[in-house]
């Protein structure tokens, strides 16, 4: 179903989970991480590990980071959102599919030169925690990586309109079930300004997300700061992925620049917008060419509340 979706050009958004690498949630309510011999790893994140979803972590911005941050700027650091530095609960999901959901390489093959400079330039031997086989056999490198791309998601304050007490109508809400619909508001504010501007919308977004990742970068602001290795409320667990320049699999791409997205967004479609030309004769004796715009779209915002979430 969410191929068939895809292949309508339908933009699906889905948050990748609260639980970081390799959280886990019991029965009752506790948290704790997948033990090694369960692989070591969240299992895959499904369907936020789908190739024919849009993957939304969560971000953070922290006022302070900690003294051995190796940062000089610790005012308004941006991050990933986890509960091992900030106050949040949650721990933005991500990491790649599991094995056994058996996705084809070449379904996901937009992503491909992302994944391969993000696992070229980090490992065990510059992260500590980073997951291998040894540590976590789960660890499928060559599945695909989530999240694509990320939103703040780390308690924003909401007006509770069902509330009848004027002490208790404004709450916090946080988790990647706050940056995705955060993210589809975005992308629906993108949609107006493209078609105002003649242009189609966004429709099913992962090509169009690693094209500006690649070549119109301006869209986004990197997070490069934090690891998804806790897991919810503080609990840290052995392995995690860290945030780093470029995509990785604790924010993505990273967070949206509006103005430039909506510019890369126009260029991508410069770029990709084929005219299918049909030659058949005309009455008057010539021809006639019939144009096909192969770009179609709408949003559709999916919003996923796994057990996981809050």
């Amino acid at each position: 179903a969410l191929k068939a979706l895809a292949m309508m050009n339908i933009t699906i958004l889905v948050g990748s989970g609260d639980l970081g690498a390799a959280g886990l949630q019991f029965d009752n309510g506790t948290v704790g991480c997948v033990p090694k011999r369960d692989g070591g790893l969240s299992d895959g994140g499904w369907p936020s590990s789908s190739p024919w979803v849009t993957s939304v972590g969560g971000t953070d911005v922290l006022a302070t980071v900690p003294n051995d941050s190796k940062i000089e700027n610790t005012v308004d650091q941006k991050a990933v959102m986890t509960s091992e530095l900030s106050n949040t609960g949650d721990t933005s999901g991500g990491g790649f599919s599991s094995k056994k959901l058996k996705y084809k390489s070449e379904d996901y093959a937009w992503q491909k030169k992302a994944v391969e400079t993000f696992l070229s330039q980090n490992g065990p031997e510059n992260h500590p925690s980073f997951p291998t086989v040894e540590n976590a056999p789960s660890y499928n490198p060559s599945g695909r990586g989530f999240p694509d791309i990320s939103a703040y998601g780390s308690n924003m304050p909401l007006i509770d309109s069902t509330s009848t007490k004027s002490d208790s109508s404004i709450t916090q809400v946080a988790g990647t079930s706050l940056s995705a619909p955060t993210l589809a508001a975005l992308f629906s504010l993108a949609n107006q300004a493209l078609v105002e501007q003649g242009y189609d919308k966004i429709g099913y977004a992962n090509p169009m997300l690693y094209w500006m990742g690649e070549n119109c970068s301006q869209a986004f602001t990197d997070v490069a700061f934090g690891t998804n290795r806790a897991s919810r409320d503080g609990v840290e667990c052995d392995v995690g992925y860290p945030s780093t320049e470029g995509w990785d699999p604790a924010t993505g791409l990273g967070t949206i620049n509006f103005v430039p997205f909506v510019e890369c967004a126009k260029a991508y479609q410069d770029s990709q917008r084929s005219v299918q030309v049909s030659v058949s004769p005309s009455p008057q004796g010539g021809v006639s060419y019939h144009y096909y715009n192969i770009w179609a779209g709408m949003i559709i915002f999916l919003w996923w509340i796994s057990p996981f979430s809050p």
